[in-house]
């Protein structure tokens, strides 16, 4: 029934009866489900933004000064709930089930990095995805680099020297340093090929 969900106000959904004899509704939903829905209501969700509303309630959620206030001043609705989901993953509001985090804590202490400090997150999301969702993206940031043969290009992916483009080049001069060391989670499909990239990077 998931799989079958093309969009709609309303999720898939099925009757139970628990083990004691009352019926349940059950709403069935899946990553797949979840996002057509969501991505669907997203205007919905997100038109009564309001600037000093908005800023507080990143606050609230433990964001720091610099975050909420990019929050509030974002316009689009994609962003806005982006931006929110991110929010609320980093207050611990969406949690792993017990034995997930169990397991993902014994993995993450298998490794000598800090726990105790903040981490700028990159997703490079490879894999399948280079065949059809991200297909147009691809063409079109080898495009802007010059390069017009669809069926020809330097790699079917976009760099990952691009996503580093994200950080703001005068944030060294603005904050009077010649460094800023961040710690960075990269999440991937394609550890091999990013990890060489990662090495090859020329960063500022």
């Amino acid at each position: 029934l998931v799989r079958k969900y093309r969009g709609g106000d309303t999720l898939p959904s099925v009757t139970c009866q628990d083990a004691n004899g009352e019926t349940v509704k059950v709403i069935l939903s899946g990553s797949y489900a979840t996002r057509i829905y969501f991505r669907e209501h997203e205007g919905l969700f997100t038109k009564q933004l309001i600037i000093p509303q908005a800023k507080q309630w990143a606050l609230n959620l433990g964001s720091s000064e610099e975050e909420a206030e990019t929050f509030s001043q974002l316009h689009s609705p994609r962003e806005i709930w982006d931006y929110a989901t991110a929010l609320m993953n980093k207050s611990g509001i969406l949690r792993f089930q017990p034995w997930v985090a169990r397991d993902v804590e014994m993995f993450v202490k298998t490794y000598d990095i800090p726990l105790n400090e903040e981490y700028d997150t990159i997703h490079v999301r490879r894999g399948d995805k280079l065949e059809e969702e991200a297909r147009d993206a691809v063409i079109n940031y080898w495009k802007s680099q010059g390069y017009t043969d669809e069926d020809n290009l330097p790699t079917n992916y976009i760099p990952f020297a691009k996503y580093l483009e994200r950080y703001d080049p005068n944030e060294c001069v603005a904050k009077g340093v010649d460094t800023i060391e961040r710690n960075v989670y990269v999440a991937t499909d394609d550890p091999i090929v990013v990890m060489k990239e990662i090495a090859d990077a020329s960063v500022p």
